[in-house]
């Protein structure tokens, strides 16, 4: 037997709506996309021979399945004419299906089914059967490809046990298959999360901190931060690489991977997707716009070494640059350096010792080395040895209540210049924290130039925060 992922694009029109760049057959249900179902139900009835055929060549769905080996399965890829029906997708291809019987998922719709129940002859085969939703998408047994004629109905089958076709019609209609998953149906199926209690499904590399409540049932991913005192669930379903923070509350609802959540939040029904804040039942969207509340999380697709070398490459610019300038103005200066002990990272386990500038304001030569950023040009070999970072965090100084802040962040990496630096926030300002938390979150290669950048246009008009004596 082989299988027809059959994808056409009627029906999903909600779909692209209101989840914009979206593949509507990559939607995930909770956390797993929804071909992948498909797949999956495919493998474990011994199907190993599966052909997806769209209106149009779909890279999201062939990058994230590729040659099915990691189910077990060959996956080819077709395509067909945009509005082609099925019978015409069977006719143009029937040479090709002519030889094997043909299991058909027809359309856009959710397949129920419980993996304990599946064997090799779960499926019947010897004529040909349906179990279609009222609209006609579902799942489909051909004996012979002829046997289909659009409106002739073919025996139902619904299992030995359980088997149904399910309506994704409506954007109401998807947020109840989730909240069904979360609340037990998940348990029917091959979850991307382990589950070793029940009512929760938890991903690899979950940090929840101290004081955020954790209510079943819920559905977790992986690389995920729960910030203090934030209270997760019931009916929560969260995606990777996501970030909740302190003090916000989320239950029933559906959260899309790559997202960050705000602090002192209250979010309940809703579907979270990007900046995209939808309701369930009425369709209703909010696009929000401020970062603080909303945002997605962009991981940084630049290879490390290719980072690196960008890193390596500035430093080496900017050092060729500053150095005439700082043996001219170096003998000349009033000033002085003063060792400060940095924590080295989150652990608290470790300082590095800086020394900071601090320059007489009333002496023109300490004015003029602070605008050219020479107060930095002794830290930037230490960005060569990794022992700093050209654009990271600002390093925070060795106390107990720095380090109390750095674990609120994301990641932390000391660097010669950061975003509270530009923004001419010192480390022990208020507004420091703010920059930092924003930071830690939203860190690219391009923010990082765009930092670097213009925290040297900041020095030099004299918005530097270096310390004065």
């Amino acid at each position: 037997m082989r299988c027809l992922i059959y994808c056409p694009d009627r029906g999903t029109e909600w779909v692209r709506r209101l989840f914009s760049d979206a593949e509507p057959y990559m939607l995930r249900i909770g956390n797993k996309p929804l071909l992948e179902f498909f797949i999956e139900f495919c493998a474990l009835n011994g199907i190993k021979e599966i052909y997806i055929s769209c209106e149009r060549p779909s890279h999201d769905i062939e990058n994230y399945f590729e040659n099915g080996s990691k189910w077990d399965v060959s996956l080819n890829y077709l395509t067909f004419d945009q509005g082609s029906h099925l019978e015409k997708v069977l006719e143009a291809r029937k040479k090709l299906f002519r030889a094997d019987s043909l299991l058909v998922f027809n359309g856009f719709f959710f397949l129920q089914y419980k993996k304990a129940h599946l064997e090799a002859d779960f499926l019947p085969r010897r004529q040909s059967w349906q179990n279609l939703t009222g609209e006609g998408a579902g799942l489909l047994f051909l004996r012979q490809v002829r046997d289909y004629k659009p409106g002739k109905t073919l025996e139902y089958f619904d299992g030995k046990h359980f088997l149904q076709a399910k309506k994704l019609d409506t954007v109401k209609a998807y947020f109840e298959l989730n909240m069904e998953m979360v609340a037990g149906a998940a348990r029917n199926y091959i979850m991307p999360s382990y589950s070793n209690e029940k009512g929760v499904f938890i991903g690899q590399n979950v940090e929840i901190m101290y004081g955020c409540e954790i209510i079943k049932p819920i559905i977790l991913g992986d690389n995920i931060q729960l910030k203090r005192h934030s209270r997760i669930g019931p009916g929560a379903i969260i995606g990777s690489n996501s970030l909740v923070d302190s003090d916000t509350s989320v239950s029933n609802t559906v959260i899309y991977r790559n997202s960050y959540i705000g602090t002192k939040l209250e979010v309940d029904n809703k579907i979270i997707y990007k900046r995209r804040l939808i309701n369930p039942d009425s369709g209703h969207v909010i696009d929000i716009a401020d970062d603080a509340l909303l945002a997605e999380i962009h991981n940084d697709t630049v290879p490390f070494f290719a980072n690196w070398l960008v890193e390596v490459i500035l430093v080496c610019l900017l050092f060729a640059v500053q150095l005439p300038f700082y043996l001219l103005l170096r003998p000349r200066l009033h000033g002085s350096y003063r060792k400060t002990a940095v924590w080295k990272d989150k652990s608290g386990s470790a300082e590095l010792l800086l020394n900071r500038f601090v320059f007489r304001h009333s002496w023109r030569a300490d004015k003029l080395f602070v605008k050219l950023s020479l107060h930095k040009f002794h830290l930037l070999p230490l960005c060569l040895t990794r022992k700093l970072r050209l654009v990271g965090s600002i390093p925070r100084p060795a106390t107990p209540e720095a380090l109390q802040n750095i674990r609120e962040l994301a990641n932390y990496y000391p660097a010669v210049f950061s975003l509270s630096d530009m923004n001419g926030c010192d480390y022990d300002d208020e507004n420091c924290q703010v920059y930092e938390l924003f930071y830690a979150r939203h860190a690219t290669l391009r923010l990082n130039l765009g930092i670097f950048v213009k925290t040297l246009i900041v020095n030099f008009f004299g918005m530097t925060h270096a310390q004065k004596d």
